[in-house]
């Protein structure tokens, strides 16, 4: 079960990690708000 899960969560991980930028770039049209975006995303 336990290797299930943690598979089940690299999945997940790896689906949403790249959706994330075009998320950002849609949400924050102005460059200064979009440029903090990336930077607090880049930081987690």
């Amino acid at each position: 079960m336990l290797i299930a899960s943690r598979a089940l969560l690299g999945v997940v991980g790896a689906t949403l990690a790249p959706s994330t930028p075009a998320l950002i770039r849609t949400m924050f049209a102005d460059a200064g708000q979009r440029a903090a975006a990336v930077g607090v995303w880049t930081s987690c």
